[in-house]
């Protein structure tokens, strides 16, 4: 996954929003789009804007929200945690490098909560 303009993110992540992004679409990776635009947008409301919207398209995608698959309230905060810790830290402004540059970066692989949790 590479954006070439922040239009094109926005773009994403409002088909996100409106759930009416295909579910093919909707990557391990594609979470991380996600949470960085919440965390830069919605700061301190982010996790609960995002829980919410993650739920939503779940759902509109007949996907339960349950003990073994849908939204992980545990993984959602670790993974915010990481983007603010490691990618945002007191960015003024987002750029299409960033986003691209957080999508190569070790935490956005899956096995990365594995360094801190086993």
């Amino acid at each position: 996954m590479k954006f070439n303009s922040l239009e094109e993110i926005n773009s994403f992540v409002n088909k996100f929003m409106d759930c009416s992004l295909p579910k093919l679409e909707w990557t391990h990776k594609a979470h991380f789009v996600a949470g960085l635009y919440y965390l830069f947008h919605f700061k301190d409301k982010a996790l609960d804007k995002i829980r919410v919207d993650i739920k939503k398209y779940n759902l509109s995608k007949s996907v339960e929200n349950d003990e073994s698959s849908g939204y992980h309230e545990s993984i959602t905060r670790f993974y915010l945690w990481a983007i603010k810790k490691f990618i945002l830290r007191d960015l003024k402004e987002l750029n299409v490098g960033l986003y691209n540059e957080m999508l190569s970066h070790e935490i956005s692989e899956k096995s990365f909560p594995c360094k801190y949790y086993s």
